[in-house]
């Protein structure tokens, strides 16, 4: 059976308006089967467009707030950085699942369908399944360079429990997510990825003034991390 969706303006893939239409959609696959022009005119009033899901290309679900985390004068990203890891370790359980669960519910009324996103302990990629958005889910590790010779067995077992749970899932992957190349040292890094086979590997590399400092200079104010 197929449900058509109206709109008065549809978007293709490659971006391409086109002025009003009808997109017919396979109920029991979910796939989109034909998509039809319309031949009257689009509306001028209440218009409506309807566009392909948009991907969130980096998202930690877990850490939904109402409210931003606030940075005082004089702090640094990496002050910013260790109040995310203290908020993080306040949480049960219980108080990820709603978090990502709000992440979700707000990402779809935004036109979100799918995310990669990074996990500390694999709460979203329960929530995504629960809700059933499509979505690669990395477990995050750390590994600075204080610590001693790296024995990654903790974070192997946690990446292998997650992708037997989810392996024949059909809207979900699991990927790993070393946090960067600032707090996991080379060894660390290599040991996990000469033993799994993750569907991605997420990494934070470029997201600050303070990472390029660090890799231009070997130091910078997240030395404190």
């Amino acid at each position: 059976m197929i449900e058509w969706i109206d709109a008065d303006w549809l978007l293709s893939p490659d971006l391409d308006p086109m002025p009003g239409g009808s997109i017919g959609i396979d109920k029991d696959s979910g796939q989109i089967v034909e998509v039809r022009p319309s031949e009257a005119p689009p509306s001028t009033d209440g218009v409506t467009f309807l566009t392909p899901g948009l991907i969130n290309a980096h998202t930690h679900l877990e850490l939904y707030r109402h409210e931003p985390i606030p940075v005082e004068n004089g702090e640094t990203f990496a002050d910013w950085i260790l109040k995310v890891v203290a908020i993080t370790r306040e949480m049960s359980g219980e108080d990820r699942q709603q978090a990502c669960e709000k992440s979700i519910l707000e990402m779809i009324r935004t036109g979100t369908t799918c995310v990669n996103d990074i996990t500390a302990l694999g709460h979203s990629l329960s929530a995504l399944s629960k809700i059933g958005m499509r979505g690669i889910v990395s477990p995050e590790f750390f590994f600075p360079f204080h610590a001693p010779q790296p024995d990654m067995t903790h974070i192997i077992e946690q990446f292998q429990f997650l992708k037997d749970r989810f392996k024949d899932h059909p809207l979900l992957q699991v990927g790993i997510a070393p946090h960067s190349p600032y707090n996991v040292t080379p060894n660390a890094l290599a040991a996990v990825l000469e033993t799994i086979d993750p569907a991605i590997v997420h990494i934070h590399v470029a997201e600050t003034e303070a990472e390029a400092q660090w890799f231009e200079t070997g130091g910078s104010s997240l030395d404190k991390i």
